[in-house]
């Protein structure tokens, strides 16, 4: 199917149906009203949207959710002509309406409003649509579920997606195996890299609710390009042992980067044992590897690139998601080890405190490194340095989180300045709650 094919598809489905969006694959939601039909609840990840507990019509849900950021960072080290002492505050409005068509009928639509301030930058106010969305369950008494229009597409580990994107997706569900079938892109790019087409096949096997082991072909497509494309082909999984947790994700990267064949690799494993009597203690120890290229004037390039939909969050064993390869870093893995140790306390599910720590190793000496704020190393030796970062997070009521990160990054050998490298961040977040129902009046009795 060409771009041009597949957006016309998508637009008319689109305009003939209402503003539409979707989201991403979802743990089970909260307990939907009495009465109220299944696709009332449609996302329940609320860290990115809110929950839905206002219901003004049987057929009509609705919730908002206020998320202020504050962030702080002495970066000596950072990348490019940016300022060395950074502040940066962000409020964001986001809105959530969903609307049942028919009992397994509805759309799904959400807006945010967000004002930015960063250090040498001025005020930015900017507002969008970032999910709108038909969804269908058990089309056609089928055990398929459809959703047609801009979706988060993202995974348990966010290591292959979490993006918003315009697409149809088609997900079947036969006993304990979960199929997908996706196309996905932007209506709209606002850049080159943005002109990608995606296509993602993948089926999951649970053996139990928290055991699942999936397979997964997701190619991308560069349709302004004939020698820009990606193929992964992949297994991801997630276990629980005796309570202790464990995870993988690996994939085998090929297609064309210019007149180059991709051929490299990346994996990325851990566990998280947890320990005391309400297992409230927990240990995690992770290595992470994506492969590099030591020879670059051969037709190989053997450089594993992630998918540029990633995010690299998740949780340990805490209530919050952080960045879990360097909250100060945050790099791509690409030509890249990182070992990773940390402990955390979880002592009511309320709140939870980790203790992490990171090593960097390049694969082969380059003079790149896939790191929005740290500088390009020297080229010259492989050792990049270590990361220790402290994350905080909090539930404070049913509505109200607290989270914050604290990182220092310390640059190895392959920078010539080996100067510490500071961030801080902390964010608050209020959904907003239904009011509560007045106290009936007991009559006085004499």
């Amino acid at each position: 199917m060409s771009r041009h094919t597949a957006i016309s598809f998508m637009l008319s489905g689109i305009l003939a149906l209402a503003p539409l969006g979707a989201r991403a694959e979802a743990p089970p939601g909260p307990t939907i009203p009495e009465g109220a039909p299944e696709t009332q609840v449609t996302d329940v990840d609320t860290a990115v949207l809110p929950p839905l507990p206002f219901h003004p019509a049987p057929w009509l849900s609705m919730g908002a959710m206020v998320k202020l950021t504050l962030a702080s960072g002495e970066n000596v080290s950072i990348a490019g002509s940016a300022p060395p002492r950074q502040r940066s505050s962000e409020a964001v409005l986001t809105t959530a309406a969903s609307v049942s068509l028919a009992p397994n009928l509805g759309i799904f639509t959400a807006a945010e409003l967000v004002r930015d301030k960063r250090t040498g930058r001025s005020l930015d106010t900017n507002a969008e649509i970032t999910v709108a969305y038909l969804l269908w369950n058990r089309m056609f008494s089928s055990p398929f579920t459809l959703q047609l229009g801009r979706q988060r597409f993202a995974d348990e580990r966010q290591w292959l997606f979490d993006e918003n994107l315009d697409g149809v997706r088609v997900q079947g569900k036969f006993g304990r195996l979960v199929g997908e079938i996706s196309g996905s892109t932007y209506l709209n790019p606002k850049s080159d890299s943005q002109e990608m087409e995606n296509y993602l096949l993948r089926a999951d096997f649970h053996f139990t609710p928290q055991d699942r082991l999936g397979v997964y072909a997701f190619h991308r497509k560069d349709p302004l390009s004939e020698n820009n494309d990606r193929t992964y082909l992949g297994v991801n999984g997630a276990a629980r042992v005796s309570g202790h947790k464990l995870w993988l994700d690996a994939a085998l990267l090929s297609g064309d980067n210019g007149a180059r064949q991709r051929q490299s690799f990346g994996a990325d494993a851990g566990i998280t044992l947890r320990f005391g009597a309400d297992r409230q203690w927990a240990v995690t120890l992770a290595h992470a590897v994506g492969s590099g290229d030591g020879n670059r004037d051969d037709n190989l390039d053997k450089t594993f690139r992630q998918t540029n939909l990633h995010d690299n969050e998740a949780r340990f064993n805490g209530v919050t998601r952080f960045k879990y390869y360097g909250v100060v870093t945050d790099p791509e893995l690409s030509n890249l080890r990182i070992a990773t140790a940390g402990i955390g306390l979880n002592p009511n599910r309320q709140y939870s405190i980790d203790l992490v720590y990171h090593a960097y190793e390049q694969i082969v000496e380059n003079d790149r490194f896939r790191s929005e704020v740290i500088q390009d190393p020297n080229g010259e030796q492989r050792r990049l340095g270590a990361e220790i970062d402290l994350i905080f997070g909090a539930r404070v009521g049913k509505y109200f989180r607290i989270h914050g990160t604290v990182g220092v990054f310390q640059p190895g050998a392959a920078f010539d300045d080996t100067r510490r490298v500071v961030f801080g961040e902390i964010e608050l977040r209020l959904a907003a709650s239904p009011p509560k129902p007045a106290k009936a009046v007991k009559p006085v009795t004499k």
